[in-house]
């Protein structure tokens, strides 16, 4: 398996989906910033919007990420 954050493999089954409590703290720290964007399907409502993260486009971060993503 592959960590979701740092895409290193691990076979520890204790922080599933994340290889450690760091990468859960990382991903953790992102839902609270409002990194995360869970798209609602109102495309109208949201155009003209700032863009986010996408939740499902891009899981692969860095290893040196802290949890924020470009302004």
């Amino acid at each position: 398996m592959k960590c979701v954050i740092c895409r290193k493999e691990f076979e520890s089954k204790e922080f599933i989906p994340f290889c450690s409590a760091r990468c859960r703290n990382i991903d953790l720290n992102r839902w609270f910033d409002g990194v995360y964007v869970i798209p609602d399907g109102d495309v109208e409502k949201n155009a003209g919007q700032d863009s986010k993260i996408d939740l499902y486009e891009n899981m692969n971060c860095p290893d040196s990420s802290v949890g924020r993503a470009e302004d």
